[in-house]
């Protein structure tokens, strides 16, 4: 194998499901994507893709084989680039950060224009989507997530804070509809829920004190919900810090927070001399235990 590039469009197809999931994920168009697993079927003489419905592609047993073998060089490729990375010394380059949207939209924006001019050499690229990047794969170098972290091999937990839920609405919609005074209130009001997240369960677990629920909307989109309350359409059970951030809602049942989890910062052991990742890692530590939005309620 000549092209470690192809191998690499390859595995983001086999990973994502379609040519247009895994444009998206590498920051190319969907023709650089077919034509790079042309390029590979041609070399390798074997069909490795069947294209099915919606666009979906499957897996050949050849590409089954394939997806073993290019697994192990993905993973070699890595550990000699963190090698390399591990022994960098310099406060400057680049440092990529995944984390959830509501984080980077409301959380993260003031530290990250506060470690920028701190580390003035330091650049990070922010990366958000209905995924885990995974750092074992490189995808990214540092994550930011809520909840409790999945054990992975190799993958360091530096645990900020907990985090909490509260209820939300819009002064609007209460003196519309009225101001619960206890959980049983509820029953009475429109509900904006969540759908095939991994908080749903806290979602349901608060819900099942009401009679009756009236899911009247919902989504996976935490940034979706708040857009919801602020425009009047019901309540919301919000990560505390979010609620808090609009400036534009009003907490109800305040002594009802339910736990969850913690908020963290992860990164892959291998990188754990580089100047710029212990830089940024520290410093965001202690922004963020020192923001005020991650102490409301």
């Amino acid at each position: 194998m000549d092209n470690w590039d192809d191998l690499r469009h390859f595995l983001a197809v086999a990973r994502a499901g379609s040519l247009g999931a895994a444009a998206k994920d590498l920051g190319v168009d969907q023709s650089t994507v077919f034509r790079r697993l042309r390029s590979l079927e041609k070399y390798l003489g074997t069909q490795i893709f069947e294209r099915r419905q919606h666009g979906s592609y499957e897996l050949t047993p050849a590409g089954d084989s394939l997806l073993t073998q290019a697994d192990r060089i993905e993973a070699a490729t890595f550990n000699i680039d963190r090698d390399v990375l591990g022994r960098d010394l310099q406060l400057s380059g680049l440092i990529r950060v995944t984390t959830a949207d509501d984080i980077a939209a409301e959380l993260l924006p003031r530290h990250l224009l506060a470690f920028q001019q701190s580390y003035p050499a330091i650049s990070v690229e922010l990366l958000t989507a209905n995924r885990f990047f995974s750092l074992n794969r490189g995808e990214a170098d540092v994550a930011i997530r809520p909840g409790d972290p999945v054990a992975e091999a190799q993958v360091i937990p530096r645990h900020v804070c907990p985090t909490c839920f509260g209820l939300f609405a819009s002064p609007a919609y209460l003196r519309q509809a009225g101001r619960p005074a206890k959980i049983k209130d509820l029953n009475s009001h429109q509900m904006i829920g969540w759908k095939g997240d991994l908080y749903e369960h806290i979602f349901n677990t608060v819900l099942n004190e009401v009679d009756k629920p009236n899911i009247a909307y919902s989504s996976n989109s935490l940034l979706a919900q708040r857009a919801m309350v602020e425009n009047d359409m019901g309540i919301a059970m919000l990560p505390e810090f979010l609620g808090a951030a609009s400036g534009r809602l009003e907490r109800i049942l305040p002594r009802l927070r339910p736990d969850s989890g913690n908020l963290w910062i992860l990164y892959h052991d291998k990188l754990r001399h580089a100047a710029r990742l212990r830089a940024f890692v520290d410093f965001m530590l202690a922004a963020l235990r020192q923001d005020p939005l991650l102490g409301y309620g």
